[in-house]
C-alpha cells in the first residue's frame, strides 16, 4: 500500500481502489483468522500517560488501561510488561442506538 493510499484510507477509505480495497479485506481476515491482534498505534507509553493525551482520546471514543503483555526473557523465561494500551469505548448516548446486547460485546 503506497502512503498515498493510506492517507486516502484515513481520510476516506471509499477513494480506494477495489483492487486495494479486497487486498485489505482479505489481510484482515488472514490476521484474524492466525489470532493476530491489531498494533495499538504509534503513541508512544510516554505519550499515552499523559492527561493531555488522555483527554483527546476520550473525546474520540478511546480509553487507556493498563495490560500486561506476555514476552518471553533471554533465557527462554515468560514474563509479563505492563504496558498502558488503547481501548475502545461506547461513546456516550450510542447506547441508546445500538441493538440489545451490543454493549456488552468486546469492541
Amino acid at each position: 500500500m503506497t502512503l498515498l493510499e493510506k492517507m486516502q484510507y484515513e481520510h476516506d477509505p471509499s477513494l480506494l481502489s477495489p483492487a486495494t480495497k479486497l487486498a485489505l479485506e482479505q489481510e484482515i481476515q488472514r490476521l484474524k483468522s492466525e489470532g493476530i491482534r491489531m498494533n495499538p498505534g504509534t503513541l508512544t507509553q510516554e505519550t499515552l500517560a499523559s492527561e493531555k493525551a488522555r483527554k483527546v482520546l476520550k473525546k474520540r471514543g478511546i480509553t487507556v488501561v493498563g495490560e500486561k503483555r506476555p514476552y518471553f526473557t533471554d533465557n527462554g523465561r515468560l514474563k509479563e510488561w505492563p504496558m498502558l494500551v488503547p481501548k475502545k469505548i461506547l461513546k456516550p448516548g450510542a447506547h441508546e442506538n445500538a441493538p440489545a446486547g451490543w454493549e456488552c460485546t468486546m469492541l
